[in-house]
């Protein structure tokens, strides 16, 4: 599966974006991904107001990447308005907020950043249904994976043949083959996608090495 990152620092850019994805995926089964920073958990900050979101009345299925301090409000925000998946960083979950997303009806998902050794994610393996992995430093779309992204996507798949590992960056089509290789089962792009001439031929160039 790929799935379109909204990754923008207003509305405006936000907006631009979702309603572009939407002439491109199919309607009710189509996902998008939300990255909500606030300038505090992160050094810069992105769109992510719930309020916002709810004009537009999306007919997709959002997931949603809270790298922000308030997290528990955010996640109650984002939950009222239907996303499906609240990925959140593996050091910001505790038993209470997978009881808050398990009541809401969605599905929470550990997201390990580029410093997190492989090694640190194995108790979230057989915990979660699906695991987040970061290539890029957290922050505005455009930056290239990190070399070693591919030897741990592959450590996690050798770890665990069940979880979904989403991969969450530098998406293109190069990395998209390299990623899908070693066991990736979603991939999350952002610049390569919106910053092309026909965004939809990009998602289809993406989709085509599924």
């Amino acid at each position: 599966m790929i799935i379109p990152a909204i990754n923008c620092p207003d509305f405006t850019g936000a907006s631009r974006n979702i309603r572009l994805a939407e002439r491109f995926l199919p309607p009710s089964i189509g996902w998008i991904h939300i990255d909500v920073s606030d300038g505090k958990y992160t050094k810069t900050k992105s769109w992510g107001d719930v309020h916002d979101f709810i004009t537009l009345n999306l007919r997709l299925n959002i997931e949603v990447h809270l790298m922000v301090e308030d997290i528990e409000k955010r996640v109650h925000d984002w939950l009222r308005v239907g996303a499906r998946r609240i990925i959140v960083p593996v050091e910001k979950i505790n038993e209470d907020l997978i009881k808050q997303v398990k009541a809401g009806g969605a599905e929470l998902v550990p997201s390990l950043d580029i410093n997190t050794a492989k090694e640190d994610a194995l108790p979230y393996l057989n915990k979660f249904n699906y695991v987040n992995l970061l290539t890029v430093p957290a922050g505005p779309s455009g930056h290239k994976m990190s070399s070693g992204a591919p030897k741990k996507i592959e450590f996690l798949r050798g770890e665990n043949r069940g979880v979904k590992i989403e991969v969450d960056g530098g998406v293109d089509p190069e990395t998209a083959i390299q990623f899908l290789g070693v066991g990736a089962d979603i991939l999350v792009s952002g610049s390569y996608i919106f910053e092309s001439p026909d965004p939809s031929q990009a998602y289809r160039e993406l989709e085509l090495l599924i």
